[in-house]
Parts: structure tokens; C-alpha cells; sequence
């Protein structure tokens, strides 16, 4: 299975997806799950597990910044900017991350910004 191209891919979505269905507060994991998701283009599935994750810990950046990138993909500009900002609003460091830059400017350049 793990030979097989996505096959690594796969198999740690399985260990994720137990891992977090026995310990559904390990926001962390959660997080790591929903990208895997997204890398398998598992879009609707990703979004539902990052808003799970906002409501187990609304300060939790990583999660803003996931569902900003998925919200670009999706051409929805405003959400994404949105995410962005609350992500700001619990914790300021993330604009120190460079995935802030990355999705702000991408949101922004699409925008004609």
C-alpha cells in the first residue's frame, strides 16, 4: 500500500482519521488530517473538519490560515481574507508565518489589489 503513489498519503490519513476519532479535542492532529484532505482533494471534507477545529480552539492559526488557502481555491476572495484576519485577531504572530504572505498576497493579486 505504501509503495503505491498517494499510497503514504493514504495510509496517514487512516492513522489520523483513528487517532482523531478516539481523541476528538487533538486539534493539532485534526488540523494535519484536514490537509491531508485538501491534498487529496477532499475539499468539503477538509472545511468541515477545520470548522470542527475552530470550535474546539477558535485560536488555533494554523486552522485559519488552512481554510483561507481552501477559500482562495474556491475563488471566494472575501472568506479568505476573512480568515485571514481572525486568524490575526487570535494571534498576532501569524504574521509572522509565510503562509499568511503567500495567501494575502495570492487573495489580493486575484482581487487586481
Amino acid at each position: 500500500e505504501g509503495s503505491k503513489p498517494g499510497g503514504y498519503l493514504l495510509r496517514g490519513i487512516q492513522v489520523l482519521d483513528t487517532l482523531t476519532r478516539f481523541v476528538p479535542g487533538l486539534v493539532p492532529a485534526q488540523v494535519l488530517l484536514a490537509k491531508a484532505k485538501v491534498a487529496m482533494d477532499e475539499i468539503d471534507v477538509a472545511t468541515r473538519i477545520l470548522h470542527q477545529c475552530l470550535r474546539l480552539d477558535p485560536s488555533n492559526s494554523d486552522t485559519y490560515l488552512l481554510l483561507a488557502r481552501i477559500y482562495h481555491g474556491k475563488d471566494q476572495p472575501n472568506a479568505a481574507l476573512q480568515y485571514l484576519e481572525q486568524g490575526l485577531s487570535h494571534d498576532f504572530s501569524v504574521r509572522n508565518h509565510p503562509l499568511y504572505h503567500l495567501v494575502k498576497a495570492q487573495v489580493l493579486s486575484s482581487a487586481g489589489e
